[in-house]
């Protein structure tokens, strides 16, 4: 089942308009969050990020934080799902052909359940990265939002997957660090943990978020660093935080091999434990 449009349906029920700019422009935004013993996982950071991205884009939100989190509840009960994914879709509607928003319709909400990919947890092996061909322009506002626009992501990954990576490394206009495709990312280097900074072009993470909460919460604090892809090759060990695993090892950059660190394995630990006691909110 899937909840779009005001109506629980089954997921091949069509019930999107051809019009609707979402599908014709990517004109619309997202939010994936973890779900474990059947309710969203850090829900209120979840959809502090959403409502800010949607006030972005100027595309109101049809329903209130309390009602699009019962809705959400309602979903995942009705699909019998107590561990899994959850993710939210808003699109600005329906309106006539062309960019304009002028004259657009209400906006879509789709909302839908799905299965972990892979195994429950952090990938055993961890995520070997090529360096992407394509950048990120650091001085977009739009980094800040999971926009459904995601072609430049989408053939980052392809050109990843084509050499036999897992994942792209992507970097912005002058050639520093920002993340990976689907992931944050840190490092530890000289004794610090660092990460690169959000006006780098990264997107605010949740589980970056939580990470650095972590960090600073034992006394090693998160350092914002800008740097190069050749100084990753240099770091005592890097991982990767993104809802669906936690955090996963960075085992390799461009062919080269990255060493793997306890303090991946530590962090790693408290962030499971953090998510198994946090609750819906």
């Amino acid at each position: 089942m899937i909840y779009c449009n005001g109506e629980f349906i089954e997921d091949s029920t069509p019930c999107i308009s051809v019009q609707d700019r979402g599908f014709l422009y990517g004109d619309g935004l997202f939010e994936t969050m973890r779900i474990l013993n059947g309710s969203p996982v850090f829900w209120k950071n979840h959809f502090s990020r959403f409502a800010k991205g949607a006030e972005t884009l100027s595309i109101s939100l049809p329903h209130s934080e309390i009602s699009l989190h019962s809705l959400s509840k309602n979903l995942i009960e009705m699909n019998s799902l107590k561990q899994g994914l959850l993710r939210i879709q808003l699109s600005r509607g329906s309106g006539k052909r062309g960019y304009s928003t002028a004259n657009v319709k209400s906006a879509t909400l789709l909302i839908s359940t799905h299965s972990l990919p892979g195994t429950i947890g952090i990938p055993n092996k961890g995520w070997a990265l090529k360096t992407s061909s394509y950048r990120i322009d650091e001085t977009d506002p739009l980094n800040q939002v999971k926009t459904c626009s995601k072609l430049k992501t989408i053939m980052a990954m392809a050109e990843a997957e084509q050499g036999g990576f897992d994942d792209a490394l992507m970097i912005n206009t002058k050639g520093e660090v920002v993340e990976s495709t689907r992931a944050n990312l840190f490092w530890m280097l000289d004794g610090a943990i660092h990460t690169a900074p959000i006006n780098s072009g990264a997107l605010p993470g949740i589980t970056r978020s939580k990470v650095i909460d972590l960090c600073n919460k034992e006394g090693s604090s998160v350092v914002e660093t800008r740097i190069q892809p050749d100084d990753l090759l240099k770091a005592e060990g890097v991982f990767a935080t993104v809802s669906t695993y936690g955090l996963v090892d960075i085992i390799g950059l461009d062919g080269q091999e990255i060493p793997k660190s306890p303090t991946t394995t530590r962090l790693s630990k408290l962030y499971q434990i953090l998510l198994h006691s946090t609750g819906s909110l």
